[in-house]
């Protein structure tokens, strides 16, 4: 809110209109007479009521950046990572929903805590609530967003930094290894072409994606090599006797000579397998 002080020293009586310009930026400007420091006040606070920025501010519209500009950029920038359309693409949906047509200046933590809880309390398609760790997932992609909107020069200073941590507590319970009696039940409820991907899986500690997108020439001297990980680092993973019998009884049937370790009747590499999987569960 913008303010006029009176000020006295050596020179004279002085009157000081203190504000913030549309970036955030604290501007102080003193006056001899109080009459020109109200009427620059009341000009400061049309043009912020009327978004005439360039006049009074000596700043154009287009320099104030919108969420939507941020997107567009954040976009290009990271549309080419792996991750970006299996975990980014939809939170990203969202939050353009939220924020779009928001100047990125605007953004408060305020909205950053609306957002959060309006999304814990919307529940899924299915009419299950949402997961805590769903909503970090989404918050920690903003967060993301608006560092990069500060590096980019595009704001001043991330909302998330005027207040507390804005991530809800995570149930870890479901975090447990299986008794061996479940992984015998697990395995005889799996269709032929899921079971290896599983026992795989069980073995070896790899990821779904790892798995999946496992070539022939990335296993070598008992160790499966991966250089493509969801951290950046590379990996040597050891094959124990189970795993790489698997992986022997697994290119005797490769008849189709595919460079995919698992691979669809044409040879290509499978793409998901969370509906066998969850129906494996199940029973």
């Amino acid at each position: 809110m913008a303010t006029i002080r009176k000020r006295v020293n050596k020179k004279g009586v002085s009157w000081q209109v203190d504000y913030y310009d549309p970036r955030g930026k604290r501007v102080m400007k003193c006056f001899r007479l109080r009459k020109d420091a109200e009427a620059y006040l009341a000009k400061v606070e049309v043009s912020k009521r009327e978004n005439s920025y360039e006049e009074i501010f000596g700043l154009k519209e287009e320099k104030l950046k919108t969420f939507d500009q941020l997107l567009e950029d954040y976009i290009k920038n990271y549309s080419q990572q792996k991750s970006f359309v299996s975990f980014k693409h939809y939170p990203l949906k969202c939050l353009q929903e939220f924020f779009g047509g928001k100047r990125l200046k605007d953004i408060t933590y305020k909205d950053l805590e609306t957002y959060r809880n309006q999304r814990k309390a919307t529940p899924l398609a299915n009419g299950k609530p949402r997961a805590d760790a769903t909503v970090n997932r989404e918050m920690a992609v903003l967060k993301h967003m608006l560092n990069k909107a500060v590096e980019w020069g595009m704001l001043d200073a991330s909302p998330f930094r005027k207040g507390a941590r804005l991530t809800f507590r995570e149930n870890n319970q479901r975090h447990r290894y299986l008794t061996e009696e479940e992984i015998e039940r697990l395995l005889n409820a799996c269709s032929p072409h899921l079971r290896p991907i599983v026992e795989l899986a069980l073995h070896t500690g790899m990821r779904r994606g790892e798995l999946l997108n496992l070539r022939w020439d990335q296993i070598r001297n008992d160790f499966i090599y991966l250089t493509e990980t969801k951290s950046g680092k590379a990996r040597q993973i050891p094959l124990d006797d189970r795993a790489a019998q698997v992986l022997k009884e697994l290119r005797q049937k490769n008849q189709l000579k595919s460079p995919y370790v698992f691979c669809d009747s044409q040879g290509k590499r499978l793409h998901e397998v969370k509906r066998s999987f969850a129906s494996a569960c199940r029973r």
